[in-house]
Parts: C-alpha cells; sequence; structure tokens
C-alpha cells in the first residue's frame, strides 16, 4: 500500500507523526507550567514564614499576604518592606502606594488604644468610657 499525499505534498504518516509529535511537545510544556506553580507555593511559604519572624504575628491572613508576594520584588526583597507592607496594608510606590487593606494593617491590631479611622468603636457613646476600664 502506498502512502497518500496532501495537496500540499505532506503524506498523512508524516502528517499524523508530526502531530503526536506536538501533542507530547505540548505535554511536556504542560508538566513544566505545573511544577512552576510547586515553585511558587514553595516560595510563597518561605515568605509568609520570613513574615511570621519579621512581625511578630503567627497569624497573618495569607490572602493578603498572597497579595503581597506577586506585588513585592521578591529577588530584591528587604525586611523593611515586608514589614512595610504588613503593619501599613501598603505595597509598591512609597510615593504612590498601593493599597491592599486599611482595616486589616498589623499596625492597628498591635495599637490597643486606638483604631482604624472610619471603623466603629462600638455603640453610641463608646468614647465615653476611658480605655481599658468598663
Amino acid at each position: 500500500m502506498t502512502a497518500r499525499t496532501s495537496t500540499f505534498g505532506v503524506s498523512r504518516r508524516a502528517f499524523l507523526t508530526a502531530l503526536s509529535g506536538g501533542v507530547l511537545a505540548g505535554c511536556a510544556l504542560a508538566d513544566l507550567e505545573t511544577a512552576a506553580p510547586a515553585a511558587d507555593v514553595i516560595a510563597f511559604e518561605d515568605f509568609m514564614r520570613r513574615s511570621r519572624v519579621l512581625t511578630g504575628v503567627h497569624d497573618l491572613d495569607p490572602d493578603l499576604g498572597r497579595v503581597y508576594f506577586a506585588a513585592l520584588d521578591q529577588p530584591s526583597l528587604d525586611d523593611a518592606a515586608i514589614i512595610n507592607a504588613w503593619y501599613t496594608g501598603t505595597y509598591g510606590d512609597p510615593r504612590a502606594p498601593r493599597v491592599a487593606t486599611h482595616v486589616g494593617a498589623l499596625a492597628w491590631s498591635t495599637l490597643a488604644f486606638t483604631k482604624a479611622p472610619g471603623v466603629c468603636g462600638g455603640g453610641m457613646g463608646y468614647w465615653a468610657t476611658k480605655p481599658g476600664t468598663s
């Protein structure tokens, strides 16, 4: 039996061989793409571990952590940038920072005598009672 060739001068066998090679190459690339997120997971866990040590807070919000991890320049990331992000809730250029959170910034949870502006501190007249008294 002779191989049939298309009007483009390619036999069906050559076409199928090339097609299967493309599929195998695609599978190999897919494996590489799934390996990259695994490395990102490890890097993110390292970032969160480092953040816990630097901030002294062990129950950091992982959703905020993902924002900071994605936004901060990881290779040149210094400790001050990590601390600043968590305590201010901002990241990026200091002249025009991006806000990840306002109320969730660590500054508010560590300052027991105040609250984030715009957050209600309690019921009507709550401010009449001195902090620390009931």
